[in-house]
């Protein structure tokens, strides 16, 4: 048990890191360079439709564990806190907060890779 309060413990810290980023303006930045490269309209597409996928993917994340807490919920509720029942309805709720932080810590480390290239 102390095992996985530690592991929760690391995995929340490593995820704060995203929190605290903020973004300089450097005055006359790229103003002596010459770019040849344009955005191409096809790549404006891809990634206005990739923030659209981004957004529909974390409302279901979001939905998905709202229906699992209310499930736990319930079935607590349903099973009148027996001991066997309740250790069943608790492991359940362990899972559900280890698999929100790993799917946050998996966000924040997709967007830190892109965000320095």
């Amino acid at each position: 048990m102390i095992k996985k309060i530690i592991l929760l413990i690391f995995i929340s810290f490593i995820s704060s890191f995203n929190i605290f980023a903020y973004q300089v303006d450097l005055p006359n930045w790229g103003s002596n360079i010459k770019s040849t490269n344009t955005i191409n309209t096809d790549t404006e597409f891809y990634i206005n439709t990739s923030k659209k996928v981004t957004n529909y993917l974390w409302y279901i994340l979001w939905a998905i564990s709202f229906g699992i807490v209310l499930y736990a919920w319930t079935l607590l509720l349903k099973w009148e806190w027996e001991d066997q029942e309740l250790k069943k309805a608790n492991k359940m709720l362990v899972w559900w907060l280890i698999w929100i932080f790993t799917s946050l810590l998996a966000y924040s480390i997709v967007n830190l890779i892109i965000n320095l290239w």
